[in-house]
């Protein structure tokens, strides 16, 4: 099964991890002074990186196939 990705499809897929990593950092807000604060701060910093790959790989604006 391959999918194929376009560059506004990369697009969307960034927004959605962006849109997630914000909400693990009002997580982390919500949970001031806790242990698990460190991990939601650390799950909204890898999604929000993964966001800006995904966008760079958008602005190439090539055709993706993943192949999982």
């Amino acid at each position: 099964m391959r999918i194929r990705l376009k560059s506004c499809d990369l697009l969307d897929l960034a927004r959605l991890y962006r849109n997630d990593a914000a909400s693990d950092r009002r997580q982390a807000e919500a949970m001031s002074r806790t242990t698990q604060q460190e991990q939601f701060i650390g799950f909204a910093i890898a999604k929000t990186k993964r966001a800006e790959k995904l966008e760079a790989l958008a602005r190439l604006g090539e055709e993706f196939v993943i192949v999982p």
